[in-house]
């Protein structure tokens, strides 16, 4: 987190909700708010978590999130995933073919060969033009999204500055020691070094001033995602500031470098400052 508490705004990648208990909520195009939020904020950097490949094509992601880049003043990352399977019916939906895990990864793979050298500090011979060039120094970061072992992380190591770990269900925080040592098995067979790859990991928080309020934020906001009890091992942090900063400490120990946070009791004033009360004291475990 690298300005302050908060140093990212990300969005998700849905094109309608999937929520069950309000699926007629509005959804809007994401990248579109990007660039609204991006005419309202100096330091954030701003990215989706993350943009599922069968939605568009690399190019003129590239150029989307080069333009984000340029009306932000350099603060866009680009984050990108294979597609989770949930959002099959959401894709065909909207007329998107939602291949099979296998030809989404080459999807995924052949997009981070197009879109890498598009947005890069300099002009990459052979790659489709893309004017204005991004403004932050050293080109885009890009986040790859995901933790499969044989394949995700493979294109992780081969393209990604950033990766978010998803652990898949029944999974929890023991599991994250493993997913990056196969992390850094692929950067060796690369030829990266692991240390290139900043390590985030997306969690839910409901934080308030007691832990009874803090649970009741989180049963009114849970079933609207089909989520059930919050476990703090699985990155389902619910409790007092105090408590919370205690339940997020064993990850930044596993080895997760930025943690993404959503707020179940929503984003008003009172509710992201009960955040920072809680990430505050952590800060110096980051490193930033």
């Amino acid at each position: 987190m690298a300005m302050g508490v908060f140093g990212t705004l990300w969005l998700t990648n849905h094109l309608h909700s999937l929520g069950p208990a309000h699926p007629a909520a509005p959804v809007r195009e994401p990248h579109l708010v990007l660039a609204a939020v991006a005419a309202r904020t100096q330091r954030l950097d701003l990215g989706l978590l993350a943009a599922s490949v069968v939605y568009r094509n690399p190019a003129l992601l590239a150029k989307m999130i080069t333009t984000l880049d340029v009306l932000s003043g350099g603060r866009a990352i680009l984050g990108i995933g294979a597609g989770h399977p949930r959002t099959q019916a959401e894709a065909e939906s909207y007329g998107y073919a939602f291949p099979l895990v296998r030809a989404r990864m080459e999807m995924l793979d052949h997009a981070l060969e197009v879109i890498r050298p598009m947005i890069g500090a300099r002009p990459a011979g052979g790659a489709p033009p893309n004017w204005p060039r991004p403004l932050r120094p050293g080109g885009i970061p890009v986040l790859v999204a995901g933790s499969g072992e044989q394949r995700l992380l493979w294109i992780a190591a081969k393209h990604a500055d950033m990766i978010n770990l998803s652990l898949a269900s029944g999974d929890s925080l023991a599991r994250i020691p493993h997913k990056l040592d196969v992390l850094r098995q692929h950067c060796v067979t690369v030829g990266r070094d692991p240390a290139q790859i900043t390590v985030t990991y997306k969690a839910t928080m409901a934080v308030a001033e007691t832990r009874e309020q803090a649970r009741a934020a989180w049963d009114q906001w849970a079933p609207s995602f089909g989520l059930g009890e919050p476990t703090a091992e699985a990155g389902a942090f619910v409790g007092e500031p105090a408590e919370i900063a205690g339940m997020i400490r064993p990850f930044l120990d596993a080895g997760i470098d930025h943690l993404v946070v959503e707020l179940a009791a929503g984003t008003g004033p009172e509710s992201v400052a009960l955040a920072a009360k809680a990430l505050t004291p952590l800060m110096p475990a980051t490193g930033s």
